[in-house]
């Protein structure tokens, strides 16, 4: 699922890799997910999945892939802030 890009792209159909929406109950969502060995989450505005943080963890913990890419408009410049050791 897109939540942003291209209007064409977004598009969910027979063919193409996109879902239209994930469910906001949690069970409908997480037996949605199921179907997939991988997610892939690409330019998400922040929080857009906030509520499913839980689903995608124990997904990737039952041997799920879950890739994250901000996208343009949503990275920091400079990439990630890091942390310093302590």
């Amino acid at each position: 699922m897109l939540t942003e890009g291209d209007a064409q792209a977004l598009k969910a159909g027979p063919k193409s890799p996109w879902i239209e929406s994930l469910p906001e109950a949690r069970d409908e969502f997480r037996r949605v997910i199921d179907k997939y060995d991988l997610i892939i989450l690409a330019t998400c505005r922040p929080g857009s999945f906030r509520t499913a943080a839980e689903v995608f963890k124990e997904f990737v913990t039952e041997g799920g892939g879950l890739i994250h890419i901000a996208g343009r408009n949503h990275a920091r410049p400079g990439g990630p802030r890091r942390r310093s050791p302590r």
